[in-house]
């Protein structure tokens, strides 16, 4: 969760990036990732300062990836750009409704302003503070690697998991209220393909972003 790339020989860290980014005196609009699992907290906390948009999707990216020739025409063209973001994240949802079936009708995408993420990250602090525990197993998650070995998830739904979580209803519903601020874009198919466990998963709750919070892994 705290990298991009496959591979150890190949990837490197979220703050390696930013990094770079940062040293060469660089500030994108957007960054939209073609890749698995980055609408992530975290990952995407890390990159606030490099760029004021990023559109992502929360699980995986099927092998075909983004439809360009659908979402480019969309994001330079002239309307505003968060209406051109929304429209992309729309726009590639769309493409696997349409296109695919079964178990590969499967997209997710959120699309998530960057100026929010620190007023966001305090309504958080302010949930943290009222936390009760919950089975996580009640929790949206939006990949499928839990096994008898390791019998956790990844990657859950942030809203769904403080919501669910937070004793506080003034707490819960600033937070709430700001993530309704930071997040738009947000279109998915009625169910995630995963190929950790080869199947669709079901979508019941959906912010179209994710924490890795309650993660609790056997080191092993």
């Amino acid at each position: 969760i705290r990298h991009i790339g496959d591979y150890a020989t190949t990837q490197y860290d979220i703050a390696e990036f930013v990094s770079a980014v940062e040293g060469n005196n660089i500030h994108f609009d957007y960054i939209l990732f073609d890749a698995c699992f980055m609408s992530n907290i975290e990952a995407i906390y890390d990159m606030r300062d490099i760029t004021s948009n990023v559109v992502a999707s929360p699980c995986e990216v099927m092998a075909a990836g983004m439809p360009y020739t659908e979402m480019i025409p969309i994001m330079v063209s002239n309307t505003p750009l968060k209406e051109r973001l929304d429209s992309a994240a729309e726009a590639f949802v769309e493409y696997y409704k349409k296109t695919q079936s079964g178990i590969y009708s499967s997209a997710c995408s959120a699309v998530i302003n960057c100026k929010e993420l620190e007023a966001l990250a305090q309504c958080v602090k302010q949930t943290n503070m009222h936390m009760k525990d919950i089975d996580p197993e009640t929790i949206q998650v939006y990949d499928g690697v839990s096994s008898s070995r390791n019998p956790t998830h990844i990657f859950f739904d942030i809203e769904d998991y403080i919501t669910q979580s937070c004793t506080d209803s003034n707490a819960v519903k600033a937070f709430t209220d700001q993530l309704s601020r930071t997040l738009s874009g947000q279109h998915h198919t009625k169910s995630f393909y995963s190929a950790y466990n080869n199947k669709a998963n079901p979508i019941t709750f959906y912010s179209g972003l994710t924490t890795s919070a309650p993660i609790m892994l056997n080191t092993a």
